[in-house]
């Protein structure tokens, strides 16, 4: 497995109302020689000057951050791979929260944004998308749902 197998599905969704916004900032950026941008290939890179280096250390806190959430979140699946475990879903979240809130005060995390709930969801739908765990969810008498992860053997040689 390779970091970018687990990011290929990350994107950011601009609907047309907000792409003149981003080209914009897109111009901008490219005006001030932080970053060049292909028009024909639609790419982005950032450029050789000293402008950019405030911005590439920006974008690797940023995706350090995605990075962390994803490797611990691979690690709670490791644990749980192969044990015919099933476990609600909101408390493995509220766990990891809790987790990576305590590996950032004893200063083994460089960032709390590990800890966001929204990263921890997002990452355990990736992982389900890569087939390392199932998520089944189950509907109450309300109407509400509750979601289960389940991770079997096979799921373990896949992390392996």
């Amino acid at each position: 497995m390779h970091l970018a197998d687990i990011f290929r599905s990350e994107h950011i969704l601009i609907d047309n109302l907000e792409k003149d916004k981003f080209m914009q900032r897109i111009q901008f950026l490219t005006s001030e020689g932080v970053i060049a941008f292909d028009s024909q290939n639609e790419t982005i890179r950032l450029s050789n000057t000293k402008a950019s280096s405030p911005v590439l250390e920006m974008f690797f806190k940023m995706q350090q951050v995605f990075v962390d959430t994803y490797l611990l979140v691979l690690m709670m699946l490791e644990q749980i791979c192969g044990k015919h475990v099933i476990i609600k879903q909101k408390l493995i979240v509220h766990e990891l929260h809790t987790s990576i809130k305590t590996l950032y005060s004893d200063k083994l995390l460089p960032h709390l944004q590990s800890c966001l709930d929204e990263l921890i969801w997002t990452s355990i739908i990736r992982f389900e998308e890569m087939e390392y765990v199932k998520i089944n969810a189950y509907a109450n008498k309300q109407g509400s749902k509750t979601n289960f992860l389940m991770s079997n053997i096979e799921s373990m040689e896949k992390l392996n």
